[in-house]
């Protein structure tokens, strides 16, 4: 049996249960109209990325994981426009 490393509960397969269902739920989020929207209209408002100031802002980042806390999927103080580096290593 292997740890969940979201909730470090036990399972068998892939993921365990409980975060296999919000995985599906933040990629359906993920896919929306409203996401791309909202993406497109923090990336305006934010042309240049928020970490390095530097470089084009090319991906939006959820300060509190999407998977954590979808209620605020869509909430602008928990998003922030970063360039393709500074988000990478915000996964890191």
């Amino acid at each position: 049996m292997k740890k969940c490393p979201h909730c470090f509960r036990a399972y068998n397969g892939n993921h365990c249960a409980k975060c296999a269902g919000k995985r599906i739920f933040v990629a359906k989020l993920r896919n929306s109209y409203r996401w791309k929207e909202t993406s497109v209209r923090l990336r305006i408002k934010y042309p240049t990325c928020q970490e390095c100031g530097e470089k084009k802002s090319e991906e939006v980042h959820h300060i509190k994981s999407a998977e954590d806390r979808p209620d605020l999927f869509f909430t602008e103080s928990n998003l922030e426009a970063l360039c393709g580096g500074c988000h990478k290593r915000r996964h890191e």
